[in-house]
């Protein structure tokens, strides 16, 4: 596994996050109760992993052009996928509270690298920080810890 893909999963996870969180209000009869979350999203995301198999994956990268599409919303529950710079293609299921908070899974594989994690995430006013966790289950061993902030295009 490349340190691009490892750095895939900061862009991704930070993107599919604040999406996730950024409530635009309004939506259809069954999304009226909860924001509603579906839209193009970029934003920036710094990730740090560590216990790599491969130590040069071991460390801290930033990805600044990543962008999740929330494609489907059905009440609380939403889905879509996130594409980092690197053209891989994660996805993302989460579910909104009536307050705009979130949380959810994320996962990828694809190449013989794969990954899956956790997030949750806050928003004030147009800006979100989003924080995720998770481990590699496949081509490498790293575990990250990722922080989203950006907003709604």
């Amino acid at each position: 596994m490349t340190r691009a893909q490892v750095s895939f999963v900061a862009a991704v996870v930070g993107l599919f996050c604040s999406l996730v969180l950024y409530g635009c209000g309004g939506g259809d009869d069954d999304n009226s109760d909860f924001p509603d979350v579906r839209g193009v999203y970029r934003g920036t995301s710094t990730q740090t992993n560590s216990g790599c198999s491969n130590p040069a994956n071991n460390g801290t990268s930033t990805d600044a052009n990543a962008t999740v599409n929330i494609s489907s919303q059905s009440g609380a529950n939403f889905s879509g996928t996130a594409q980092g710079t690197a053209g891989n293609t994660v996805s993302i299921t989460g579910q909104v509270t009536t307050d705009g908070s979130s949380s959810g899974t994320i996962t990828f594989a694809s190449g013989g690298a794969a990954f899956q994690g956790t997030f949750t995430g806050t928003l004030a006013g147009n800006t979100l920080t989003v924080n995720s966790s998770g481990r590699f289950t496949a081509g490498e061993t790293c575990v990250f810890q990722l922080q989203f902030t950006g907003t709604r295009q």
